[in-house]
């Protein structure tokens, strides 16, 4: 045996050390037993994120247009917010290579979006860039050719390079994988078989260890709900969301949402929320034939939902909603309304939670809303049952009224609360 100094001596063991402890299960970086932060999770919002009252003034924000190589559509788009800077990851179906690639667009504010780049381009088709951050590093999961596995990709420089971390799952006919933390294990939700299923794995770690659930799949032979039709995440304490594209009659005609009530390793519930489904296809414009993305993420005082749309003739683009802000509503004042959908195109569901402003209620208990034209004009007057309506675009007299923008007001005087409409059809 060689001699050693004792300083050399102790340098050698204190790095047979580190590399064994580096040898152990759940070990480094990518595949480590969960430690750290799962991002996004908002377990301390409790707004449902499931209600966009509004959209951006101008939709879509992103078009085939900003990317600076020859493009057939945009869609798929991926809210992720790091380091103070907003990104929206896409796939982009590129002219001249019948396949998407990943790319993103940046924004300081969440509004105003500029091309960033081609951030991911495989010999073979991507799309559904699910980011998500976990133990310090950021993440995308995507599946490989063919549809025959399930990658981790890891940002080596965040956000143009990315590297293949690992393989979860092979097996072939997997599509829009989706992945959830929940009291400290992973669950991985992905689509199979022309995504008629969704399948379930959970795993004690990222990059391996992934177990096929005894429950799976948690849909069977419906393409109504199986296929991943944006984030999953975390709010309100324990509200899980799963959201899935509504595929059974027209291909992305709209986006479900569904709360999980009960998830295991050895058991999974769900039920369909209210306000389900939370998009779906206007009828005209930028998403006129169809909705299949709904990717929220929490600002501060609003959701931000990153959504697309297919316009008739089968362009894609992106689009933005978000819901109502809650810092315009001071402590000790009203509770805003709310209407959905927004815009509409058929009939819309007006929520106006009671306040006690007697001046508004009638001896029956119900209240009043006034729909308004954008000059001022009365249109309609809606009687409501526990601050709740619905308004069919018609008038008075049982008149369709045009396209455009009202206001639904509820209650007099400058305590009233109000939400502006956009009717589509």
């Amino acid at each position: 045996m060689p001699h050693f100094g004792s300083r050399v001596l102790v340098r050698w063991l204190c790095l047979g050390l580190l590399w064994t402890l580096a040898c152990l299960p759940g070990a480094g970086s990518g595949g480590g037993a969960l430690a750290g932060t799962f991002v996004p999770q908002w377990p301390e919002i409790t707004v449902s994120p499931n209600r966009p009252t509004e959209a951006v003034p101008v939709n879509p924000i992103i078009t085939r247009e900003m990317v600076p190589i020859p493009c057939h559509f945009v869609a798929d788009p991926f809210l992720y917010r790091t380091e103070g800077k907003w990104y929206i990851f896409f796939e982009a179906y590129l002219v001249g290579y019948t396949r998407g690639v990943i790319a993103y667009a940046v924004s300081k504010d969440g509004y105003a979006w500029s091309w960033g780049g081609i951030c991911l381009h495989e010999p073979f088709h991507q799309a559904f860039p699910y980011i998500f951050g976990h133990g310090g590093e950021h993440y995308m999961l995507q599946v490989g050719p063919g549809n025959i596995d399930v990658r981790l990709y890891r940002a080596v420089h965040f956000p143009d390079d990315w590297t293949l971390e690992a393989i979860l799952l092979t097996g072939g006919g997997f599509s829009d994988p989706a992945i959830l933390e929940w009291q400290d294990r992973l669950y991985l939700f992905v689509a199979r078989n022309s995504s008629q299923d969704c399948e379930l794995y959970w795993s004690n770690t990222l990059a391996w260890g992934w177990q096929h659930h005894p429950l799976s799949p948690i849909v069977d032979d419906d393409r109504s709900s199986a296929r991943a039709g944006g984030r999953m995440f975390v709010y309100g304490g324990n509200q899980r969301m799963r959201y899935a594209q509504k595929s059974d009659v027209v291909y992305g005609e709209a986006v479900r949402a569904f709360a999980i009530d009960l998830l295991t390793p050895t058991g999974y519930v769900e039920h369909e929320v209210a306000e389900s489904p939370v998009i779906s296809r206007s009828g005209e414009g930028w998403n006129a034939e169809a909705m299949h993305t709904y990717s929220p993420w929490w600002d501060g005082t609003r959701w931000l939902i990153a959504v697309d749309g297919q316009r008739t003739g089968g362009e894609w683009s992106i689009g933005l909603y978000r819901t109502t802000d809650l810092s315009s509503t001071e402590e000790g004042t009203s509770t805003p309304g709310s209407a959905w959908p927004n815009p509409f195109a058929g009939e819309t569901r007006l929520i106006f939670p009671p306040d006690g402003d007697e001046t508004s209620m009638n001896r029956d208990g119900t209240s009043r809303i006034t729909i308004l034209s954008i000059d001022g004009r009365r249109v309609r007057y809606l009687r409501t049952q526990g601050g709740e309506a619905h308004w069919d675009g018609r008038d008075d007299a049982g008149q369709l009224v045009p396209n455009g923008l009202y206001l639904a007001l509820a209650g007099h005087g400058p305590e009233a609360r109000s939400v502006r409409l956009t009717k589509l059809r």
